[in-house]
């Protein structure tokens, strides 16, 4: 068989069998120059490196493919290898044949043979080669091997800055490894230390003492010479965990839905039978919405932020028809390590506790989370403190849900560390499964036990990326158990994919309003504003009207007040009873305004936390209506007085609190009225206010119709002579009145309020627009009509001329 010539080819895969058996690839475990400069003597180049250590393309500096968008994302250019299936001994391989973007007569064939990446270079004409180091071409950046970025994740980075690991990293001899590179491996090593950097958002330790007064059960902080060194605290949103409390199921219907879900993954004649009754009544394929979600998000604090949400099943939003989610927890923390998240997830539990009864005990289904590990505790049994008697270690549980993790994150993982994009989409339809003339074909993931997830397997081992595959078969108990059919059947839900887009979601719209990094005190506040749903005007990046507080929606849904939220169960039929007990069973906070009827006018304005308060003082076993501060013979202030008159109804002690909120004694007053009474009531709250009385005035009050024409230079038309003035009937000779000695002087041009005839002028005037006094009645005297007809100079024409 001829072996290639200078003017080469693509080898065969019998050629590459000769090749391999004549051993004339050399090992190498990384391609530079000198096996470049050997490929431009000698025109062609055999040179095998490790898989650890390099890409499924090595790198050698030549461009093999690179794609430009346009406006859009629009391809305007590609230029990527070809793949061809080749079978080398009797296994197949994938052979990429690629040709340089700048110099198309070198070519190369690469492939993967047991644990090696087997490259040959050949030219296909005589021209000459230029390789990458001559800088007469650009030149692909060399990204960082794997092999090193294991070495730095396990050896440079924990328990080192960037900084320093970057300069260990040199010590070791990875002189061009980048800071870019080392920050980039430093987000996957939970251990990376982090200096105090970027914009001027510092947490100081007197942020954090005041922080400690306000919230002094959930704030732990640290601090080593006045200097701040570690932070944590949680804030948990009671009324939501209530209601989200209300929305799990009961433990005795989980019981028998686990003892079926056990059943089906067993018996497949079951499954087939049972899945699809089940997809009857839930055709959402969530069959229990009270669904946590955790995640934690960065770049609006020197901290980190993890925020917890829960579905509750009795509200839904009206666009979608899906379980409403709202906020139950966030923390910040300045450490992701495992002991933090378990102080989250104790107060979540105890918060959730608070609302539980014995007697009919409540299970939580399902918590979906992204890919850091720490985040498992949140439905997990482990150790938080040791005991009192330090004979071991105090066991609690947190929340005993089944842990599924997000699909999203799965393909996430084989994109950046396993194969690349193309590789993830690859191995999309086959992990998940896809839809093939009309029938949807399960994937790996699709099954229900483990020898079903092992031979699915291998019939797609020819099918996906190397990689991708080993990675499959190293991770297949975690895969089984977080991500597989069987476990999200055991969850409570059975869909395509499990995300956790509405955790992305949240945190998209709490980036889109706080649009820079804070310390840790305005963060808190800020978020504080943004999951309540209160405004106030020293905040300049709160919400602008566009995501409303999750929580309030709900409240508000109970009237039918809401846009987007609706209750789950139609109460249009109920009584007011009824209505009452509802609202306590789904765990509505604040309820008893909004079953006796309150109009929708004034439960947009009503601040939630103060009528939270109002409604519990009322439902409270013991209710005061006394104020201890005066004594008992003083009647009028010791004792609460209630007062209705015609425009609404009066508390003596709390004197107004609307628009903010109704206090506990008109609440109880309320309560006990009769429903006329409570009508007319809540008619005069929702009559809008009287508005200020405008007067009947013309809009030409105050003002006066323009005497004068022009502008305000040609002012000077308006000009009377002395003549004029003596030629009045006042200054008349034939008078018994004596003239005045002025009428001897010299005729010269003087300026008088007074009118009086407009000199002639040749320039061409427009008519200004006519005045008309209002009511239709006409006596003003125009400007045309005053240049037509003189004004008379007698007293008498004066005094009967109209005044203005």
């Amino acid at each position: 068989m001829s072996l290639p010539t200078p003017a080469g080819r693509y080898l065969s895969a019998e050629d590459l069998e000769v090749v391999y058996d004549q051993k004339k690839f050399q090992d190498a475990a990384e391609i530079d120059d000198v096996h470049l400069l050997h490929f431009k003597h000698d025109r062609t180049l055999f040179v095998r490196v490790p898989v650890n250590s390099s890409d499924q393309n090595p790198h050698d500096g030549y461009i093999w493919g690179q794609t430009k968008y346009g406006k859009d994302r629009v391809v305007v250019f590609r230029h990527q290898p070809t793949r061809k299936i080749i079978e080398l001994y009797g296994a197949k391989c994938t052979s990429l044949n690629c040709t340089e973007l700048n110099q198309p007569h070198i070519r190369n064939q690469i492939f993967q043979y047991q644990d090696q990446i087997y490259c040959y270079y050949f030219t296909t004409t005589d021209e000459p080669i230029s390789i990458p180091s001559e800088g007469l071409f650009p030149v692909k950046k060399k990204r960082l091997t794997k092999n090193r970025a294991d070495i730095l994740t396990r050896l440079v980075i924990p328990g080192r800055t960037v900084k320093q690991a970057l300069s260990t990293a040199r010590e070791m001899g990875m002189t061009d490894v980048t800071k870019k590179q080392v920050l980039n491996v430093s987000r996957r090593c939970v251990d990376c230390v982090f200096t105090k950097n970027g914009p001027r958002a510092r947490s100081s330790l007197a942020m954090a003492e005041k922080i400690k007064q306000e919230n002094p059960d959930l704030t732990w902080f640290e601090q080593t010479n006045n200097v701040l060194t570690e932070f944590t605290s949680i804030r948990v949103f009671k009324d939501a965990c209530k209601i989200f409390y209300e929305g799990c199921p009961p433990l005795d219907e989980w019981e028998a839905y686990t003892e079926l879900v056990e059943d089906m993954i067993n018996d497949k004649n079951l499954r087939e039978s049972e899945l699809p009754k089940l997809y009857d009544h839930y055709p959402n394929g969530v069959f229990f919405p009270s669904r946590l979600h955790v995640d934690t998000t960065y770049r609006l604090s020197d901290m980190y932020i993890t925020v917890v949400l829960g579905e509750t099943g009795n509200f839904l939003t009206k666009p979608s028809g899906k379980a409403r989610v709202i906020p139950l927890l966030y923390m910040l923390h300045s450490s992701r390590s495992r002991i933090t998240h378990e102080k989250a997830a104790l107060a979540l539990k105890e918060a959730l506790m608070e609302h539980s009864n014995p007697f009919s005990p409540k299970k939580f289904p399902c918590l979906l989370l992204d890919g850091e590990e720490a985040l498992q505790v949140y439905g997990e049994v482990t150790f938080l403190f040791k005991a009192f008697n330090l004979n071991g270690y105090h066991y609690f549980q947190t929340l005993n849900a089944e842990v599924i993790r997000c699909d999203v994150h799965l393909l996430s993982v084989i994109r950046y560390n396993h194969g690349g994009k193309a590789a993830a989409d690859a191995a999309k339809p086959f992990l998940f499964g896809r839809m093939k003339e009309g029938t949807w074909h399960a994937g790996i993931l699709g099954c229900f036990s483990l020898s079903s997830f092992n031979r699915r397997v291998e019939k797609c081992k020819n099918k996906l990326d190397p990689l991708v595959y080993d990675w499959i078969v190293s991770n297949k108990q975690m895969l089984m158990q977080y991500a597989s059919s069987a476990a999200k059947l055991r969850s409570g839900h059975l869909i395509q994919f499990s995300t956790n887009n509405t955790n992305e979601t949240f945190n998209k719209h709490i980036k889109a309003n706080l649009t820079k990094m804070h310390s840790a005190s305005q963060l808190i506040q800020k978020i504080d504003h943004f999951v309540s749903g209160t405004y106030y005007s020293a905040c300049t990046y709160l919400l602008n009207g566009f995501y409303l507080d999750s929580l309030k929606e709900c409240w508000l849904s109970s009237i039918g007040a809401s846009d987007c939220v609706k209750l789950k169960v139609d109460i249009s039929t109920y009584t007011e009873n009824q209505k009452l007990s509802h609202y306590k069973e789904i765990g509505l906070s604040g309820y008893i305004a909004m079953g006796l009827g309150c109009p929708r006018s004034l439960a947009n304005g009503l601040l939630m936390i103060d009528l939270f308060y109002a409604s519990h003082v009322v439902n409270s076993d013991v209710f005061h209506l006394e104020n201890e501060k005066y004594s008992k013979s003083d009647a009028v202030n010791r004792y609460v007085t209630v007062r209705a008159d015609s425009s609404g109804i009066h508390c003596n002690l709390c004197v107004i609190t609307l628009p903010s909120f109704l206090c506990c004694h008109i609440t109880l007053c309320l309560k006990s009225m009769q429903f006329s009474d409570r009508q007319k009531y809540w008619t005069l709250l929702a009559r809008p206010k009287p508005t200020q009385p405008k007067n009947g005035f013309s809009k030409a009050c105050g003002q006066k119709p323009h005497d004068r024409l022009g502008t305000k230079p040609s002012a000077g038309n308006h000009v009377r002579v002395i003549e004029d003035v003596t030629n009045m009937s006042i200054f008349d000779s034939t008078s018994s009145t004596m003239a005045s000695p002025a009428a001897s002087l010299n005729s010269s041009s003087v300026s008088t309020p007074g009118d009086s005839s407009r000199r002639s002028s040749n320039r061409k005037r427009h008519r200004p627009p006519r005045y008309s006094p209002p009511y239709g009645s006409d006596t003003s005297i125009m400007a045309s009509d005053v240049s037509q007809n003189p004004p008379s100079h007698n007293v008498s024409d004066f005094l009967s001329s109209p005044v203005y």
